[in-house]
């Protein structure tokens, strides 16, 4: 497989293989899922309920619980705003 080049934030370039996931991104994401899934059942509600309190749309919001969408950071942010934890304890940097 040919590589190709990936533009980044900053003008920051790096080569990967066409297709390449990162596997520790796959894992961040994962645990992602999994704690905002866990934070909406702890309180009771609907995955309609939490989208529309941070303005995205009910299948995104699905979508990140079921880890098949990578959300923005701007969405990060305001999950974490909305359950009142950190962004590092959503993406399982801290417990």
């Amino acid at each position: 497989i040919p590589p190709i080049y990936i533009a980044k934030r900053d003008t920051f370039i790096i080569n990967v293989p066409f297709g390449y996931v990162n596997p520790v991104w796959e894992i961040i994401m994962k645990i992602f899922g999994e704690r905002i899934l866990q934070l909406r059942k702890e309180r009771k509600l609907g995955q309609e309920e939490v989208a529309k309190a941070v303005n995205i749309s009910y299948h995104s919001y699905r979508r990140y619980e079921n880890n098949e969408r990578e959300p923005q950071a701007s969405v990060i942010r305001d999950l974490a705003d909305f359950f009142d934890v950190s962004t590092d304890y959503l993406l399982g940097k801290a417990d």
